[in-house]
């Protein structure tokens, strides 16, 4: 393992800040900014199953917040 590659326990918490972020973001305000951190938290979140089901339903509620009616039908697809 080289210095740049995270163990999983350091990926964990390194996500959680990140992941709590973009659903406080989102829950407040559909802007820009908190649709960047849900991104971020999304990527991050990828080798977390129940993080990741998490983001997805965050940004379904943002879509739905947004009435972005593709980000909608594109969350539920991924639910």
């Amino acid at each position: 393992m080289t210095s740049s590659t995270l163990t999983k326990a350091q990926l964990r918490a390194s996500l959680t800040p990140v992941v709590n972020q973009g659903l406080e973001a989102a829950r407040h305000a559909p802007s820009e900014e908190a649709w960047q951190l849900l991104e971020r938290a999304h990527i991050l979140s990828q080798r977390f199953t129940m993080a990741h089901v998490r983001v997805h339903v965050a940004m379904l509620g943002f879509g739905w917040r947004r009435s972005d009616r593709r980000e909608i039908v594109g969350q539920l697809t991924r639910i």
